[in-house]
């Protein structure tokens, strides 16, 4: 045999071996409990009409935190780049009385339609203009203020988003939320949940950008849980 063939037959020999190895370095590049974690108790995600269930990722934040505020452009980007078969949703943390009112008013935009013109803005008022909002009657005028000539959601005055704030399905939302952040058992935000099963934030991935990698990471890993059906990833 021809020193040629031979190495031909040696190359071609390695390059299954080359294959699995490279296999192996992209299922390493996130480790469990190096830049993710088990949640102690996974919550049904799944959502109606799409693939595999459909997957949901979870931010826990809250208007409070300036960490929150300085990664939601990022966050915000990238749920806009997420696939149909993903739905993004933020679920507000409340770690304090002042954090209760802060969650209420993201759950009473939502109820009144308006988060688009709410979400952002919240943010800047705390954290670029200084504000503290001291109850629910300072918000419900904020918000007010920012209604004129905007159509589509059901709360247009003061009073509109105040009877909002004294619902029983703001409470529920926030109740729900608070119940979350328990069971998830998190303790600092922002942080994101994934498909239920999963936690994972800036100080296990290594930063924020790194954070939204490994959410990217775990939706590849429940897809192909899902598709194998053996609880092992087939990328």
């Amino acid at each position: 045999m021809s020193r040629y063939a031979l190495t031909v037959l040696l190359v071609l020999g390695l390059l299954p071996a080359a294959a699995a190895q490279s296999r192996l370095d992209r299922l390493e590049v996130f480790r469990q409990n190096e830049h993710y974690v088990v949640l102690p108790v996974p919550t049904a995600t799944g959502f109606g009409g799409q693939s595999h269930g459909g997957l949901l990722v979870q931010e826990l934040f809250s208007y409070a935190c300036v960490h929150c505020h300085r990664f939601e452009p990022a966050i915000a980007a990238w749920g806009q780049r997420l696939p149909d078969d993903v739905r993004f949703e933020r679920v507000p943390a409340v770690f304090s009385r002042s954090w209760m009112l802060l969650a209420e008013a993201y759950y009473v935009a939502e109820v009144c339609g308006v988060l688009e013109f709410t979400h952002d803005a919240m943010f800047s008022a705390i954290h670029l203009d200084g504000r503290q909002f001291k109850d629910a009657t300072e918000i419900a005028h904020f918000y007010a203020e920012r209604m004129p000539g905007q159509r589509g959601g059901r709360c247009r005055s003061h009073e509109d988003f105040l009877a909002a704030f004294e619902s029983l399905e703001v409470a529920q939302r926030v109740q729900q939320a608070l119940a979350l952040s328990r069971v998830w058992q998190i303790g600092s935000v922002p942080t994101l949940v994934v498909a239920g099963q999963w936690r994972t934030d800036s100080r296990l991935a290594g930063s924020k950008p790194a954070t939204l990698e490994v959410a990217d990471y775990l939706l590849r890993r429940t897809r192909a849980e899902a598709q194998t059906g053996d609880g092992a990833p087939d990328y």
